[in-house]
């Protein structure tokens, strides 16, 4: 049984893909109004028990989903601690609004014994496996190049929110660039002499050597007029390229195309509820992700 905590990515993110891998879902009838309001998803109302409170529906989970907000993320856990030790949690990146407070969390995880996964989204997807098999056959001298281009919803709508504030896990790097500081960990780069060629609240170019290895470069536009995503790898003299990926979006899929009127995401939220054990996702894998993000903000 899974319950979910958080209204919104929650409800429109969480709540079908856990319908659609035909488990069960529990929630507090303070989020029936929500569910009902949305077209996406009030056909599966009648797929979901409802509780009296969120407590309840706690109790009667063994899956604890936790879409909300990292400073609120870090609070419930210390004060949960206790009622969800024998139960799996999963977290949204980043765990927590900085990389301190982050490792205060996993420590308390660690000491707990609490089981636990982190939505690092493109860990999931089908170009990062064809990424983490390629990367290790690449030469010493080439290059990775990623590049990641869109209009962040707070720009395009003026509104600004916790996913905009750098103090509370928001922003270019601590909000988006998480996402690609997973994937590097997650392709043995968190021991990375890091180069910054540019960074600021918009736009980072970062790239990242590693012995024996291809250097990666990764860059982010978080207020570009245009939408891409693309993964080129390049010979030493930069004029043999290969094309990994080029779209618009790294969420971009033949599947989310029979998914019209869901969130992009939902096939990935489905594969990461299915596949959360896998080979990368483990506590050290964590804590390496929170180091190398540590290093990116204090170099």
């Amino acid at each position: 049984m899974y319950t979910i905590l958080g209204k919104g990515f929650g409800l429109y993110g969480y709540l079908p893909a856990i319908i659609m891998n035909n488990y069960n879902l529990v929630l507090p009838k303070q989020y029936k109004l929500n569910v009902q309001k949305r077209k996406d998803i009030n056909i599966y109302i009648n797929r979901i028990k409802w509780t009296e409170s969120i407590g309840e529906a706690i109790n009667l989970s063994n899956n604890v989903i936790l879409a909300i907000p990292p400073k609120e993320q870090f609070k419930f856990l210390h004060k949960n601690e206790t009622n969800i030790a024998n139960k799996t949690i999963f977290l949204e990146k980043p765990i927590a609004a900085s990389p301190k407070e982050s490792l205060i969390l996993l420590k308390l995880m660690e000491v707990k014994k609490i089981r636990f996964y982190v939505n690092y989204s493109f860990i999931y997807l089908d170009w990062f496996k064809k990424l983490y098999s390629k990367i290790n056959y690449l030469k010493p001298d080439a290059i990775v190049k990623i590049t990641w281009k869109f209009k962040a919803h707070f720009l395009k709508t003026n509104i600004m929110n916790w996913k905009s504030n750098f103090e509370l896990g928001g922003g270019i790097l601590r909000f988006y660039g998480i996402h690609l500081i997973a994937v590097l960990t997650a392709l043995n780069y968190e021991n990375s002499k890091i180069i910054k060629f540019k960074n600021d609240s918009k736009f980072i170019v970062y790239k990242f050597i590693n012995a024996n290895k291809a250097a990666i470069e990764i860059a982010i536009n978080i207020d570009s007029k245009t939408d891409k995503f693309a993964i080129n790898i390049f010979d030493s003299n930069t004029k043999n390229n290969v094309t990994l990926i080029d779209t618009k979006d790294p969420f971009d899929s033949p599947k989310n195309m029979k998914l019209i009127t869901l969130d992009r995401r939902i096939e990935t939220l489905r594969t990461y509820l299915i596949e959360k054990n896998n080979s990368i996702q483990s506590l050290m894998f964590n804590k390496k992700v929170v180091k190398l993000w540590s290093e990116i903000e204090s170099d």
